[in-house]
């Protein structure tokens, strides 16, 4: 009876501990499941790159795969690329995008398939584009909304 209490003791500590570590990891920033890298991750409008730099932290199932990325806003493609895995299952992909992307946030998909059905669909990421700093001049219209940007002013009392 007492290797009983000693076990079911044993099981609620490795319960806590496995809830512990999950916990501290996903505060870290590690989000569990397949991950890839696409950068950079951010742009200002009108300042948008011309690629994104994409490449596998978590390998495809096996070499040879086919890779697919795209970048998605909604239900809308917006870019694609693809690339075969290395043996090992790796693999790295600039993908061309639309340089005129307007303020807003986007997907950054990722998968790999052998031909058919993807066999290993990626966490998506998130690429970002912000709105462009608001002229100081006031009378200029633009067709996207602009930030203000926060000046802090100080006046000397004598």
């Amino acid at each position: 009876m007492r290797a009983s209490v000693k076990t079911r003791a044993l099981f609620v500590v490795s319960v806590g501990v496995v809830a512990a570590a999950l916990a501290a990891s996903q505060a870290f920033g590690f989000t569990p499941g397949h991950q890839f890298v696409s950068t950079p991750d951010q742009a200002r409008y009108g300042h948008v790159p011309n690629t994104l730099n994409n490449h596998s932290r978590s390998t495809c199932p096996a070499g040879g795969q086919t890779v697919d990325v795209a970048l998605i806003q909604g239900t809308t493609t917006l870019a694609t690329a693809s690339v075969l895995s290395d043996v090992k299952g790796r693999w790295a992909v600039a993908m061309p995008i639309p340089s005129n992307l307007k303020p807003g946030t986007y997907a950054v998909t990722a998968s790999c398939s052998a031909g058919g059905p993807a066999t290993l669909s990626y966490n998506p990421q998130t690429f970002r584009v912000t709105p462009p700093l608001c002229p100081s001049d006031t009378s200029t219209s633009t067709t996207v909304q602009c930030r203000v940007t926060t000046t802090s002013s100080s006046t000397t009392v004598p």
